[in-house]
């Protein structure tokens, strides 16, 4: 997925966009739900449901990435639990090369009257020869019919393969080749607040803290390791608006804004996909955005 054919990257988004705009302008608004003889059956709310979504993300500077991704769950009744599997494809950038992305994730959610809380882990394979392994947490509160909040917290590891030795200025005998492993994590803190306005719009606003860390470089053969131990931080303030079309379909947008800190000197940017080569720390501003479309079905 590095190199982009006839039906990759804009072509191929834009040909997503345009099925789906079509079917929603051909349907019409979804066709209502007779639910009156179904509230005393003791399997409503049981069963897999769907969701296919396209979304494209970008900042000035920093990663754009484009993925589609389908996701299937089993909800456990009306009370908002459910079990999940998800795939996604998509394109994003290591060391400043647009590659080829997949992901795994396996997902769930407890519903506690009016708290929901959840975990998901996550695979990512990438071009460039990197991995991901990701948890994410959290907890919703719905503490009224329009107003919700949610925090949430992340843990990832990622490995890619990077011309390290010459980033860092290490002697090639060091690690026996330009090109090493590097290793890194992140983790990361969010809160953000929704508002439903008459059940088809939605706004939200959120902060997110992030740490990163960019650990040890190794030779690609694993036999000789240096540690790195630098460490850098991104805050990141967030605005976004849903709009729901039907019961099938509903339209995102956001935009973001924040600050970051790098510690330079082969430090990995994760939000520029490479390696940093300034002698020195930096802090950098930065805006961004994105769009998402995504239908919902049952299985």
């Amino acid at each position: 997925m590095g190199s982009k054919g006839p039906w990759t990257g804009r072509r191929w988004r834009a040909a997503f966009l345009l099925a789906a705009l079509g079917l929603v302008l051909g349907w019409g608004p979804a066709r209502a739900q007779d639910d009156d003889d179904e509230t005393d059956d003791p399997t409503a709310g049981y069963g897999w449901k769907g969701t296919v979504e396209s979304a494209w993300a970008g900042q000035g500077g920093g990663q754009n990435t484009e993925t589609l991704s389908l996701t299937s769950a089993y909800q456990f009744g009306e009370s908002g639990s459910s079990l999940g599997l998800g795939v996604l494809g998509g394109t994003g950038r290591t060391e400043g090369i647009q590659e080829g992305q997949g992901t795994l994730t396996l997902s769930g959610v407890w519903g506690v009257d009016a708290f929901t809380p959840n975990l998901s882990l996550s695979l990512e394979r990438a071009g460039g020869g990197q991995t991901a392994r990701t948890a994410d947490g959290g907890v919703g509160w719905d503490f009224s019919d329009a107003f919700s909040l949610d925090l949430t917290a992340s843990y990832a590891v990622q490995n890619h393969i990077a011309p390290t030795a010459k980033l860092l200025n290490l002697a090639p005998s060091t690690l026996t080749s330009l090109s090493a492993d590097l290793l890194s994590h992140s983790e990361s803190l969010g809160l953000a607040l929704d508002w439903q306005v008459l059940g088809t719009l939605g706004f939200s606003v959120g902060f997110t803290r992030e740490m990163d860390y960019t650990d040890v470089v190794q030779n690609l053969s694993h036999t000789l390791s240096k540690p790195v131990n630098l460490r850098g931080w991104i805050n990141t303030g967030t605005l976004g608006t849903t709009l729901t079309l039907g019961d099938r379909w509903s339209l995102g947008v956001s935009a973001n804004t924040g600050l970051q800190y790098s510690p330079g000197n082969g430090f990995y940017n994760g939000r520029t996909g490479k390696s940093d080569v300034t002698a020195g720390p930096t802090h950098s501003h930065f805006f961004g955005g994105g769009t998402d479309l995504s239908y919902s079905f049952d299985l």
